[in-house]
């Protein structure tokens, strides 16, 4: 048998042999290497709105990027009468306020400010006697309670411009309205079965020539929203009472309480203090 047309052949297995084992020995192939998985095109959303896929070996999603939370540090403003509480950036002063005139007059009335720049309103209202009154645009919009919905004051219809629904874990609407100067977001807060409505107004002004003024901080309404939350009401101190559902049990003082009311007209609300 003739072996010299083997001879070429052979010659190339060794060369061959020996760059494999060179590669093994010195780690540039792995013999332990598990097989390629191909993963599949799943998606999960995380908190920041970010989305991250599946990856590696075991087809795992990808970690989240951290995401710090902005209003840790803010400052809380309670309201012990009527139940709730939000925080706020700690730039911003709380001052005394000057109760508006107008068709409605509210219950309680707070601000807190950053010069001129900012502002933020808290008012809390009847809600039965409450209207979203919008100079600017026109418009006058009032609660059906019965429906949970905003409608026209004299028409009682719903229209685009009045305030929309937030998702978020409580009930809450968002008006938005203002002027050249200075613009306004309003979250409307109702508890319905307390008879009364929370108004938070977010004010941003502007100079003369469209400019920020000093101290301007971008504070939005869902920072604020994301922190409210009603506390418990289990003393009834303080608690509110009376109003369009006064026969209503949750809306009556408990035994040692009486209802004093803040008028005489119907539907007066008031607070439950001690007999």
């Amino acid at each position: 048998m003739n072996y010299k047309g083997f001879a070429p052949i052979l010659i190339v297995l060794i060369i061959a042999a020996a760059i494999g084992g060179y590669l093994v020995y010195s780690g540039k192939i792995n013999l332990n290497q598990p097989k390629q998985i191909a993963c599949t095109a799943d998606a999960k959303i995380c908190p920041d709105g970010s989305v991250v896929g599946r990856m590696g070996p075991n087809c795992e999603f990808a970690a989240c990027p951290q995401v710090s939370d902005e209003t840790s540090n803010w400052k809380t403003y309670t309201n012990k009468e009527y139940g709730f509480e939000f925080k706020y950036p700690n730039v911003f002063v709380q001052n005394t306020f000057n109760t508006p005139k107008g068709d409605v007059t509210p219950l309680t009335a707070e601000s807190f400010h950053i010069n001129k720049a900012n502002i933020v309103t808290v008012n809390v209202y009847q809600l039965n006697k409450y209207k979203l009154i919008d100079n600017s645009g026109g418009f006058i919009f009032i609660y059906d309670s019965t429906n949970k919905k905003w409608v026209h004051d004299k028409t009682k219809e719903v229209s685009e411009f009045a305030p929309q629904k937030i998702e978020s874990l409580v009930e809450a609407y968002l008006y938005k309205s203002g002027d050249s100067k200075c613009n306004s977001e309003s979250l409307l807060i109702p508890k319905n079965n307390s008879g009364y409505l929370i108004e938070i107004i977010n004010t941003k002004c502007m100079d003369d020539e469209g400019n920020q003024l000093e101290g301007y901080y971008e504070l939005t309404t869902d920072q604020m929203l994301s922190t409210f939350k009603f506390l418990d009401t289990t003393n009834p101190e303080g608690r509110f009472c009376g109003g369009i559902g006064a026969n209503l049990p949750e809306n009556q003082c408990p035994e040692g309480y009486r209802c004093k009311l803040d008028g005489d007209y119907p539907d007066a609300g008031g607070k439950c203090i001690k007999k």
